[in-house]
Order: structure tokens, then C-alpha cells, then sequence
């Protein structure tokens, strides 16, 4: 349990979990200043380790989607190309922009997006994945020998919240913006869940006002509603509000508590 300094609001609170990820996949990445890297997948995860990259002085940085939406939700935090590879040939157009990057962080997990990672690094390079994958994936072992590619992943990163609360708290690490909407968990299945498997709109997180449900609820289960973004996995609505009447049950606590 973390508690919240009273400059961090319980939105940027509900994102600590997924902005850990990002964080931790940064710092494993060793990334140095000046570095350029490519980001595939403009989720929320994609979206913090932008952030995160951004903080730790990459110069330049490409982000990647299918999503017009999530691209443009992209653009508005900064990053110095945006490449559809719904339209675009990905490595054709990173390569033409950038001449190879150093870092290239998989979060979309896809064997595409994975193959493309690996193609448009440098020599030398270095291949975050943090995605979940739910297929295993092809990997070039040749490409990756010419290259002298370094491939790697990361899962655990508790131990980074209190230096990210921190961040949060003085204002170096800016996540309000990645908050797309507020949505009543009274209303997560109805609405909130049909953001996602539609996905035509990206909620990132949602926001509980009820105090019945209580703090911990709601950071809780926003940060669920943020990973299963990622994951997809391929649940009905009734699944959702089985996990949604557990988890409420399990957290029905106020913030004071």
C-alpha cells in the first residue's frame, strides 16, 4: 500500500500501476540521453513508456498504431513521428525518419509489430518487449546475430512506485493527459467495456466517484480496466461484471482507511 501525497490526484494515482510498467521497461532498456526509439502499440502502456522515454531524454522518439484515435491521442504528448501501419510500410518509413533507432519497445504483442521492432534497430540495438503476448512469435535469430541485437523483456516493478509517486508528486512526470475519460464503475460493463472490445474510442482509465465502492476500488480497477486493454482478453459482459462484483467486494474501503 502506497499512500497518495496530496498533490497527486486519484486520477494520476489510478495510472501509477501503469506508468510502473513503463517506467521499469525504460530502465531496463537502459536508455541514455540522445537515444532514438520507436514505440509499437499507442495503448495505454505505449502511451506511458512515450512519457517515460520522454523523461529519460530520448531525442527522438516513433510511435506506431493501426488506430487513428489512439495516434491521435499520441500526437498530443509529443512524440517527433507518428506512423500508421495500417497505411504506412513501418520499417520503410522509421528507417527513412529516423536512420534506425537504438530502443525499440514492443507493446503491442503481435508477431508484426514484433518482427517490425526488431527490423528498424540499429546495430547494437536493444528490443524491449512489454507486451503480453497471447501466440508465441517467430524471431529471426540471424537478423538478430548480424545485428548484434539485444532482446529483452520485463514483468516485475513494484518497487519503482515510490520513486514514480514521487515524480508525480513534483511534476516532472506528467500523466494527466493520457486520461481520455471518466467513467462510474456503476457503468464500467455498460459503457467502459464497450470502448474496448468495439474499439473505436480508447478509455484509458476509469475513474469511481461512489464512495460505497470505496479509494482502493477505484485505483484498482482502473488499473485493471488499463491492462486489459492491452491483453484483450476475450471476455463477455457477463465474465466482466463477474470480476467487477469480486473485485469491489474485495476493496470496499475508504480512502481515510
Amino acid at each position: 500500500m502506497h499512500k497518495l501525497p496530496d498533490g497527486v490526484s486519484l486520477e494520476e494515482g489510478a495510472l501509477v500501476e501503469p506508468t510502473a510498467v513503463a517506467m521499469q521497461a525504460v530502465r531496463q532498456s537502459k536508455l541514455k540521453v540522445g537515444d532514438k526509439v520507436a514505440i509499437f502499440g499507442a495503448g495505454p502502456i505505449g502511451l506511458l513508456t512515450l512519457l517515460a522515454a520522454k523523461a529519460a531524454g530520448a531525442s527522438e522518439i516513433v510511435m506506431v498504431d493501426v488506430s487513428e484515435e489512439r495516434l491521435a491521442k499520441a500526437k498530443e504528448l509529443g512524440p517527433a513521428y507518428i506512423v500508421n501501419a495500417a497505411t504506412e510500410d513501418t520499417v520503410q518509413a522509421i528507417v527513412s525518419l529516423t536512420g534506425g533507432v537504438e530502443i525499440a519497445y514492443e507493446a503491442a504483442g503481435a508477431q508484426p509489430t514484433f518482427s517490425n521492432a526488431i527490423s528498424v534497430l540499429k546495430k547494437g540495438g536493444d528490443l524491449m518487449v512489454i507486451a503480453a503476448f497471447t501466440k508465441p512469435v517467430e524471431l529471426d535469430m540471424s537478423l538478430v546475430m548480424i545485428k548484434e541485437l539485444n532482446v529483452t523483456s520485463t514483468l516485475a516493478y513494484r518497487h519503482v512506485f515510490p520513486e514514480l509517486i514521487n515524480l508525480m508528486a513534483s511534476g516532472r512526470l506528467d500523466v494527466k493527459n493520457v486520461i481520455t475519460k471518466k467513467i462510474e464503475l456503476t457503468q464500467i460493463v455498460d459503457e467502459g467495456l464497450e470502448l474496448l472490445i468495439k474499439d473505436n474510442e480508447f478509455a484509458i482509465k476509469a475513474k469511481h466517484e461512489s464512495k460505497r465502492a470505496g479509494y482502493r476500488s477505484c485505483l484498482l480497477f482502473a488499473s485493471f480496466m488499463a491492462r486489459a486493454g492491452i491483453i484483450r482478453k476475450p471476455l463477455t459482459k457477463g465474465e466482466w461484471r463477474i470480476h467487477l462484483d469480486k473485485l469491489t467486494e474485495a476493496n470496499s474501503c475508504t480512502k481515510g482507511k
